[in-house]
Formats: C-alpha cells, sequence, structure tokens
C-alpha cells in the first residue's frame, strides 16, 4: 500500500512546481530546501484532507538515512535527518508576524526520545533561537541559544493529530525583543527578553535530531519514516496579512479525489 501511495504522490509531482518558492509566501518568497533533495522529501500538492486553508498544500516526508550535508556542517555526521525549507533572514531590530498551519496524520509515528522540530527560528552563524519541538507528540515551544531555558506545551497530540492547527508568531527580534504565539487564534505564550543575537531565519518541515536515542530506547535499527501538510506558510507585517495572497492553482477533479480517499 504504501509503495502505490509513495508512486502516485510521484505522478503528482512530475505535474506539480518542485520548489516552495513557486507558492505565494509573503515576504517568505522565495525558499530553499535544505540539506535534503530528495524527491520524496517535499512535495507540492493539492490539500488530500479536505480542510486546509489553502488548496494547494506542502508535504514534507523524512525517511530512515535522509541526511544531507553543507560546506562545514554534516547531518550523517551529527546523528541527524530532516527535510526542511529555509527562508531569507531577517534583520536584528525589525518586527515580523509570521504564521502556518500543519497538518499531523493519525498514521504519525512519534519518534521520542529522539528530538522532532517542525518549524524553528535559526540564526545566523548562531545556534536555533526558537524551534517548535513535537517531543512525545503535540507542539512545543523551545527558546534555544544552545541550550532549553523556556518551554512551554502548546498543544497535546491528541488535540493536533488529525486535524489542521493554526501557528501565528509575533517577533521583535533584538536583545530587548517580544515573542507572542497563536494556536488556532488564541494567545498560548509570550516572552520578553533576547529573541535574537544574530540576524534570524524560518525554516520548517521536519527536522530530528539524536536518532540513535529512539533506536537505543525500541531496540529497532532505525527511526521510521515520517510525514507533516503544510499551508498557508507567510509572512507579513501584519497579523491580517498572514490571511491573503491564498495560492489557487489546482488539478484534476479526479486527482484531488484520489488523493483526499489515500490521505483517510
Amino acid at each position: 500500500m504504501q509503495k502505490i501511495a509513495l508512486a502516485f504522490w510521484l505522478v503528482i509531482a512530475m505535474s506539480l512546481p518542485s520548489c516552495g518558492q513557486q507558492l505565494d509566501k509573503g515576504v517568505f518568497s522565495p525558499m530553499n530546501r535544505s540539506l535534503n533533495n530528495t524527491p520524496h522529501g517535499y512535495l507540492i500538492l493539492p490539500d488530500p484532507t479536505g480542510s486546509a486553508p489553502t488548496p494547494m498544500v506542502e508535504r514534507f516526508e523524512v525517511r530512515p538515512g535522509d541526511c544531507g550535508e553543507s560546506p562545514g556542517w554534516s547531518d550523517c555526521e551529527t546523528d541527524r535527518e530532516r527535510s526542511e525549507l529555509s527562508a531569507n533572514k531577517d534583520r536584528l531590530g525589525s518586527s515580523w508576524w509570521y504564521g502556518w498551519s500543519i497538518f499531523v496524520p493519525k498514521h504519525y509515528p512519534v519518534v521520542y526520545p529522539t528530538k522532532t522540530a517542525l518549524g524553528q527560528f535559526h540564526q545566523v552563524g548562531a545556534q536555533p533561537a526558537f524551534m517548535f519541538q513535537n517531543h512525545s507528540g503535540g507542539l512545543t515551544i523551545d527558546r534555544n541559544f544552545g541550550r532549553t531555558t523556556n518551554t512551554h506545551q502548546l498543544i497535546t497530540h491528541e488535540e493536533m493529530v488529525g486535524r489542521w492547527t493554526t501557528i501565528e508568531v509575533y517577533a521583535e527580534w533584538g536583545a530587548e525583543g517580544t515573542f507572542r504565539v497563536y494556536v488556532n487564534g488564541d494567545l498560548e505564550w509570550v516572552f520578553s527578553g533576547t529573541t535574537a543575537e544574530a540576524d534570524p531565519y524560518f525554516k520548517y518541515g521536519i527536522y530530528r535530531s539524536f536518532l540513535s536515542r529512539y533506536i537505543s530506547h525500541s531496540g529497532e535499527g532505525e527511526v521510521p519514516a515520517q510525514v507533516v501538510l503544510y499551508s498557508n506558510v507567510r509572512q507579513a507585517r501584519s497579523r491580517a496579512g498572514l490571511q491573503s495572497g491564498y495560492d489557487n492553482e489546482s488539478l484534476p477533479e479526479d486527482g484531488y479525489v484520489r488523493a483526499r480517499l489515500w490521505w483517510k
């Protein structure tokens, strides 16, 4: 069944844009893939759930062995795997709204104690500032800077799985900044203080670290594949700006229906 489903997605991908920069993402556009160029790792396709905020969604998948490298860094040598898109950097002293919706399917495997990030605000030449960690399910916001100093669970696994969750962030970047996180419209977490020490930039998809922890804990030989969907990933000057500019591309109706039936 999985092989049939994969073949279907690959056929769909041949008729769709292969990089996220073709979708309207507000100030985020364009974006680039980060340390993963596998054909299964990133697809743009018609919403298979029937309830996404946009008609086209982004599908990320990480399979065992999906590790890449760039000059000065190797996921393969540091116990990591990922499939992410990376945005251009913002500036210290700037303030922005960021938004996205994420869908975690019912068959999604939790791989704790391996760390799985489903979104992060990284810094140029420095450690990530804030990470949205999957931990043992759901989403936890993690203020990082190389060592976790603040955490807060935003939504549980039971509340999140099998439905779309909308995340909105307002950030003032700098030594005396503000970082606010909204979940499905409600303010869930506020931090005031140092929000960035270098120019920040957003990354999203699936990023998992310390793979050996899951392997040792479970006794299995590898970490299982994971898939998540994203919709309406945007950056704007105002919160209202996160709701505009939907992508209107679509596939023939029969392709959409088959995709939705497979996903359920």
